[in-house]
């Protein structure tokens, strides 16, 4: 047979699953409902654990009260004698399903083993199994099914059927990868031999993925025709004859070692079809039928087609036929063929190897409602004894051991379909706890109707690659969310570690599945490591709709005082230890043996449980336990969301910071504070919009700036509760109770590390990352805002945390500070290996000596109006050893763990990581478009308007560099009245927009001051007060002088642009609180010929509090009295006070009051009739002298946009008038 041809028109067994019916509606998975416990759902109430939480929200039929529990009837048996039907050998037909199709004959080959003979004991299940694997694997091309040929395919059922029902020796379970699993498993009840103890088809695949494979009949052989005899005489007579099963000349232990060298198969997947009534089972044991379905039969076809036999559980009649028709009720020896109108509880498992739908009905003892019937391989052999005649009798069809049994015999409960392995690795490697075998016992699946995860929690004992995990569906149509974690010692939920692998897998069928990784997983030996997984379907509830469940895959078994008044074949002991397996309800994990402690669960004790049922496959493999791990970091973005690139387009920083940690693999993503402060976008939610995007982006934690603080502590604290990541800050307290002010000073991460070429080596190690401010930032930062709080040492913090995190596992300590002297914070460190900076604005990358002797890496990256406000993103490159025996020493101190011996640090452009991200850049889209309903806001009304450029002077900035502009009074007279200042100076550069008459807005507000600029006040004499006032009028001189010639130039019908304005014009200050006289006619340093501050004369020797934007105290080389002010407190952003401002009631007379005035001598004001030209612009350039450093103490503008940036972010436009640093 060619297999595969035209498959693509044939129903797939996914296609005929969506069909509804009794297919997707019967999707409990074995013989009975199993009754856990009597509990409607409900929902649960805060406070419950994890236990109860599940128990509330467990799926169970509607009208169905679960309060006892019932496992129906035994299964296997000697069962019926029946039949096989003719030898029809066919071919696909153009594609489509056949209406005969027999495997015995596919275009001349076999694609089914000889029938075997499971008598005298009660093995069909091992028997059924097996023969569908191996018709699985002959339909693989594997194998022959000629007895004759040296390739001849014959595995042991005796492995199955025997050693999974006996007791596992405690040596094998080291052989199994489960040596913590001692007096798990299942075995007889007494009086009953483990051969003739009964099981299920799931039972015999998942028994042969416990046991890594199977091995073939030779070496574990089952009996023949002899013993078989001597069992039927000694039942008959009473004699005790030596029979092999009694014998038992292996252990399982030597079985095992000889399986490990000969396994010729293992079990990919056992899937179950839903018989064609959909068959289920009460809570009473009676089985319950639905419509028939004929989309069951043909998927029962189309399995069977593409690949091979699949087993069936239906009810053998096992009645004394009518000597005269050779019927019984239900089956009819004469034509070796059964249907059963009743619905009764299946005891035998068979073979399907093909079907004739033109199979008449009148065959049968009883007609049913149509034709066609399966081609069904038994386990009894071609012959039986009988023991009163001593002779053989043929079995089945012309003595071939098959039958035919109707599509509509109403006992038929479920398919089961096998997909083999040929020939495993013989030195494989498993790990797994599930070793009960009792899915028999199992009944219908544990399921929930709130989302649970389970997991299973291993320790890798040599090093391995982790190859395939299994996963265990209870419905029909799920889906597994698969999640391997690298776990730190002292971890404990499953999902609180390194992330090394993750796939989602569709489970078409119910059934039990081995999942084949897309990548195998190094672990070393003796890392811990979890496998969690989430496997979600749909279910009927019972009115027709369905609903969504999630699969709960534990074992179950039974107290053996209830399976002996059940008189049950075997018993189902079950083992869990704590910390082995794991549940989660809605996130909340909670240790799998609490399930036994819940009464509701374990029926009051009749019900035990054991672990999840997740194995782990894989091979040996030589590992290395070095690797690296990499931080990306980020620090003093001062609320900025977009870079603009060389070709004037904006990109988007959080999705560059999404991009580049996916490109480098980052381990962790961290930010050193001034974040969520400094533009409109980000004040208009109060630091929400920067939080959501760092959310999308993936940050883990940040730690907060002096910026950070303007919206207050209580605001810094919710914004740590409402965000995914952690706001980190170990030395900031309650001022009153000493309480920390966020949820935790600290975080524990687990890291996968990796190699130079970014594989991942097998080895985990644990993170720890706090954060500290400094201290001296309490004193600079406005009052109001951190009056709640208070900051201690940050060295001293720092070094307590450390320990904290030392003892709780961390290999690696991590320290996010806002500091102004990072350096010299990390020499005071003990413990910490890296120290990840903010504040300074500049580019750091050294490697400090701690107070320890141990080597600290300090990084921090630029972030300024000159390098662009989150234009660049760090990647740290921590390189890790680990010496012999764990233990390494660092300088002269010695840890447990990792060190680290060395560290890389790299910048990377903003722009060029970035690339288009739907999520993000859909989230930005949104907030931006918030900010803009907040701009609309009307902030307050002005009675008159204070004007930036008028129609005489087109250009623009001419107005307010010329001459004393009633807008820069009101710039000023809002730092006034903020800050409680004497006097207030604002560089013309700041000063972008005008003031309208009536109502203003927030856009209005942003049009004057859109730079982001934060607010300080400092101390400085009155003599450092006028040199940079009269160093300001200078400028301002040279400004004129130069506007004076251009409008000549203009009249004269010259290019005015020949004369160009000074570097430094947007130097020149506005000045608030002082009364002066100004005469231009003097020299430099003279034209200030009157001043008053308060009303009095300035003194030069007295200390004044002045009001300074954050661009002022950098430019050193314009106004050096700046550079020698002390910092006295800082505030929120210019654009706040002067939005505060025009918020009050009356403050124009506010401003005409404290703002005050500037008069000229001898008449000589700017002329502002004279017609003007805007000036020719210059390049980016600063002056010799000039330095842009970090907001706090000498503090740089914060944002470049240009006017109304924010907004024109919404359009993708993103513009930025781009300024020399001194054109502030």
């Amino acid at each position: 047979m060619a297999r595969g041809a035209n498959r693509a028109s044939r129903p797939c067994v996914r296609e005929l699953l969506s069909r509804g019916g009794a297919i997707r509606a019967a999707i409990t998975l074995f013989a009975f409902v199993l009754a856990v416990a009597g509990h409607p759902i409900a929902a649960h109430a805060d406070g419950t654990n994890a236990v109860s939480r599940l128990h509330d929200a467990l799926y169970l039929p509607a009208g169905v009260e679960l309060d006892a529990v019932s496992p129906a009837g035994a299964y296997g048996g000697i069962g019926a004698r029946y039949t096989t039907p003719a030898n029809d050998a066919t071919t696909y037909a153009n594609g489509s399903l056949p209406a005969a199709f027999d495997l015995r004959n596919v275009d001349g080959t076999t694609y089914v083993t000889p029938v075997k003979n499971q008598n005298p004991w009660g093995s069909c299940w091992a028997f059924g199994a097996v023969s569908a694997l191996e018709s699985n694997l002959l339909m693989q091309g594997y194998g022959s099914a000629d007895p004759a040929s040296a390739s001849y395919l014959d595995l042991s059922e005796y492995f199955v059927a025997g050693f999974g029902r006996m007791e596992t020796p405690v040596e094998t379970l080291a052989l199994l990868g489960a040596a913590s699993q001692v007096g798990e498993g299942s075995v007889p009840r007494e009086g009953v031999d483990y051969l003739d103890a009964s099981g299920n088809a799931l039972d015999a695949a998942t028994w042969i993925m416990s046991m890594g494979g199977l091995p073939a009949e030779s070496v574990a052989p089952y009996q023949d025709d002899y013993k078989t005899l001597i069992k039927w005489i000694d039942e008959y007579t009473g004699l005790q004859m030596s029979c092999f099963s009694w014998e038992e000349p292996w252990t399982l232990a030597e079985a095992l070692r000889a399986n490990r060298a000969n396994r010729v198969a293992t079990v990919e997947s056992a899937q179950l079809l839903p018989g064609p009534y959909g068959n289920s089972y009460d809570s009473d044991g009676n089985l319950v039928l639905g419509e028939y379905d004929p989309s069951a039969t043909e998927a029962v076809k189309t399995q069977i087609m593409d690949g091979g036999a699949v087993t069936l559980s239906y009810h053998s009649d096992t009645s004394t036929p009518d000597d005269e028709t050779q019927n019984t009720a239900y089956f009819s020896m004469k034509n070796w063929c059964q249907y059963s109108y009743d619905a009764l509880p299946y005891n035998h498992f068979v073979t399907v190897v093909g079907w004739d739908d033109n199979y008449p009905r009148e065959s049968f003892p009883t007609a049913p409602d149509g034709n066609g019937a399966w081609i069904v391989k038994n386990s009894w052999g071609s012959t039986s004894a009988d023991p009163d005649s001593g002779s053989y009798t043929e079995w089945g069809l012309d003595g071939s051991g098959y039958f035919y049994l109707s599509y509509y015999d109403k006992t038929i409960y479920s398919f089961c379909a096998i997909t083999a392995e040929a020939e495993p690795d013989a030195s494989g490697i498993i790990q797994q706890y599930d070793l009960a075998n009792t899915n028999e016992l199992q009944g219908a699946p544990l399921l929930a109707t709130s989302e649970v995860s389970v997991a299973n929690v291993f320790t890798a004992e040599e090093d391995m690659r982790i190859e395939s995990v299994t996963a265990f569906a209870g419905v029909a149509g799920a889906s597994a969310d698969v999640d391997i974690y690298l776990l730190g010692d002292e971890t404990e939920d499953p999902d609180d570690g390194a992330l090394v692998a993750e796939q989602t897998e569709e489970l078409p069928l119910a059934g039990a599945y081995t999942i084949d990784l897309d990548e195998p997983v190094p672990v070393q030996e003796g890392q811990r490591y979890a496998v969690v997984e989430t496997i979600d379907g749909l279910m009927d509830d019972g009115s027709g709709d369905e609903v969504p469940v999630w699969g709960i895959p534990v074992e179950r078994g039974y107290e053996r005082a209830y399976l002996d008044e059940q008189q049950f074949p075997f018993y189902a002991d079950v083992v869990a230890n704590e910390g082995e397996s794991y549940f989660a309800i809605n996130g909340v994990w909670e240790d799998a043996v609490e399930l036994n402690n819940d009464p509701d669960f374990t029926a009051n004790g009749v019900l035990t449980y054991g672990n999840a049922q997740i194995k782990v496959f894989g091979s040996a493999a030589d590992l290395s336990y070095d690797g690296s791990m990499q931080i990306l970091h980020t620090n003093d973005i001062h609320g900025h969301y977009s870079v603009k690139g060389a070709d004037g387009e904006a990109a988007n920083a959080f999705g560059a910071v999404a991009a580049l940690a996916e490109d480098v693999g980052a381990d962790l993503i961290l930010d050193a504070g001034d974040t969520f402060h400094g533009t409109t976008f980000a004040t208009s939610s109060e630091g929400d919009a920067i939080a959501q995007l760092m959310d999308a982006a993936g940050y883990d934690a940040t730690t907060p700036g002096n910026h950070d603080w303007s919206y207050g502590s209580a605001r810094l604290a919710q914004i740590d509760a409402d965000a995914g990541f952690s706001v980190l800050a170990a030395n900031v307290e309650d001022a009153e109770t000493g309480a920390a002010l966020f949820e935790s000073p600290y975080l524990l991460r687990e890291v996968a590390l990796t190699d130079d070429e970014g594989n991942l080596t097998g080895r985990s190690v644990t993170v720890g990352v706090f954060g500290v401010i400094d201290e001296d930032f309490y004193g600079s930062t406005a009052p109001a805002n951190v009056a709640d709080v208070s900051f201690t040492d940050s060295a001293e913090a720092a070094n307590e945390t450390t320990a904290e995190l030392r003892a709780a596992g961390a290999d690696v300590v991590v320290a996010l500070t806002h500091n102004e002297d990072p350096k010299a914070f990390a020499a005071a460190t003990e413990g910490v290996d890296a120290v990840i900076a903010g504040h300074e604005h500049i580019k750091i990358d050294e490697t400090v000596e701690g107070a320890d002797g141990r080597d600290v890496a300090v990084v921090e990256m630029a972030s300024s109006p000159a390098s662009e406000y989150f234009g660049s993103i760090g990647v740290l490159t921590l390189d890790l050893e680990t010496n012999a025996g764990d233990e390494i020493s660092v300088a002269d101190t010695t840890s447990e763990g990792f060190a680290v011996k060395g560290h890389t640090s790299q910048a990377t452009s903003t722009v060029e990581a970035a690339r288009p991200n739907e999520a993000i850049d859909g989230l930005t889209a949104e907030l931006v478009a918030q900010s803009e309903d907040a701009l609309s806001q009307v902030i307050g009304k002005s009675g008159k308007a204070y004007e930036y450029a008028t129609d005489a002077l087109p250009g623009g900035w001419e107005l307010v560099r010329t001459e004393d502009a009633p807008i820069g009074h009101v710039v000023t007279g809002a730092y006034l009245a903020q800050t409680g200042a004497d006097l207030a100076f604002e560089n013309v550069g700041g000063i972008r927009g005008g003031i309208p008459a009536g109502d203003v807005t927030a856009a209005d507000i942003l049009g004057v001051s859109p730079y982001g600029n934060t607010l300080a006040t400092y101390e400085m004499t009155g003599a450092q007060v006028l040199d940079a006032i009269e160093r300001s009028l200078a400028i301002s001189a040279e400004c004129r002088d130069v506007l004076a010639k251009q409008v000549a130039a203009m009249e004269a019908g010259e290019d005015p642009m020949q004369y160009e304005w000074p570097k430094s014009s947007g130097s020149v200050l506005t000045v608030g609180g002082a009364s002066m006289t100004v005469d231009w006619s003097k020299p430099d340093g003279q034209r200030v010929v009157k001043i008053a501050v308060g009303g009095q004369p300035l003194d030069s020797e007295r200390v004044y509090t002045v009001a300074l934007n954050s661009y002022l105290p950098g430019a050193t080389g314009t106004y050096p009295s700046f550079g020698q002010a002390m910092l006295v407190h800082e505030y929120g952003t210019c654009e706040e006070a002067l939005r505060a401002f025009i918020g009050q009631d009356g403050w124009e007379q506010t401003k005409e009051r404290i703002s005050g005035t500037v008069t000229y001598a001898s008449g000589e004001g700017a002329d502002a009739d004279q017609p003007v030209v805007d000036p020719a612009p210059t390049g980016p350039q600063s002056e010799a002298g000039d330095r842009l450093v970090a907001t706090g103490d000498s503090v740089v503008a914060v944002g470049i946009f240009g006017v109304l940036g924010a907004v024109m972010a919404t359009m993708g436009m993103f513009a930025r008038v781009r300024l020399r640093p001194d054109d502030k």
